[in-house]
């Protein structure tokens, strides 16, 4: 998530910034090239051309790394974080463009300004009036602090407004909820293998985590009344199941239920409704749940027999 987001800000953080130098420094309406409203046309245009990268970063991340789904506060989520890297390389640029290049950027905004209300037809008072607060406002701009704060408030309401469309047209559920087993493509390399499931659990070195893999292995081969199987290097398997990718639509084979004893943790892939068995996994223990997969530390951290009923409930995909 963090690589995809960095990226797609950083992508649109360079191309709103080069737009926007582009514009102050050689399509200045403040120098006459162009009028005030083309100025300003073609600065929001550029801030939307950018933010567009908003829309296909959270639809990467959903469709490459989180299995065609995502809820709208993730999606959000992920589209403000690309907007505030872009803002920010937006404002840095503009700091650096401003301090050092046209120092007097003001000084020729706060003239145009006048200009345009001499050609008005603006009373003397009000020029006065204009040309005094330009004045304090040009003060209180050369505040680097100040400055930025201004150059924000130009480009994040619109990177807010790109993030919250996006977020309302790329939110995805499953259909039923469940959490969907098929993780990335290691899905697709792991496959089931004649391995000795004995000889596994054998070499795992934790003892404690070794006596934990086998009273799962029971429990497994209990609930299930399927043989273990290795499948890849390093998970076990029970049963056979044909599973559909949301985001790909590719079909592949995949146990039911099975388990894996890592080093962090032991690792139960279990695919289960966590809204309808959230008063079991309240009454679990100590756990995590992520994708597909239920994460203990060691067995004493949980209720076994509330355990059972979840790889139950996986079994029956429920």
């Amino acid at each position: 998530m963090k690589k995809n987001i960095i990226v797609y800000g950083l992508i649109a953080g360079i191309i709103v910034s080069v737009f926007m130098l582009s514009t102050v420094n050689y399509l200045s309406h403040c120098e006459g090239s162009i009028d005030y409203n083309t100025s300003m046309l073609i600065g929001y245009a550029s801030m939307l051309l950018a933010f567009s990268l908003v829309f296909v970063g959270i639809r990467n991340f959903r469709d490459k790394y989180n299995n065609g789904v995502i809820t709208f506060g993730k999606a959000f989520r992920t589209g403000l974080y690309i907007v505030l890297i872009a803002s920010t390389i937006y404002v840095l640029a503009w700091l650096v463009d401003y301090f050092f290049f046209i120092p007097d950027f003001m000084d020729k905004y706060a003239a145009h300004m006048v200009d345009e209300l001499k050609a008005s037809g603006a009373s003397a008072a009000e020029i006065e009036k204009q040309t005094t607060e330009m004045a304090e406002f040009g003060e209180m701009y050369k505040n680097p602090f100040f400055n930025a704060l201004m150059t924000y408030m130009e480009i994040l309401p619109v990177g807010l407004i790109v993030t919250l469309i996006s977020s309302l047209i790329l939110k995805k559920k499953t259909t039923n909820n469940n959490v969907i087993i098929m993780a990335k493509v290691a899905v697709i390399k792991t496959k089931e293998n004649d391995s000795s499931v004995e000889d596994f659990i054998g070499r795992v070195k934790d003892e404690q985590q070794q006596l934990d893999s086998l009273v799962i292995l029971k429990l497994m081969k209990k609930v299930s009344k399927e043989k273990p199987k290795m499948s890849g290097s390093s998970m076990i398997g029970f049963g056979n199941k044909r599973y559909k990718s949301p985001a790909s639509g590719r079909e592949v084979d995949w146990f039911k239920i099975g388990f894996s004893p890592r080093k962090a943790n032991l690792s139960l892939h279990l695919v289960l409704d966590l809204k309808a068995h959230a008063a079991l996994f309240k009454k679990l223990g100590k756990h995590k749940a992520g994708v597909g997969c239920l994460y203990i530390n060691k067995l004493d951290d949980v209720d076994v027999k509330v355990l059972e009923q979840l790889i139950e409930a996986a079994l029956k995909g429920k």
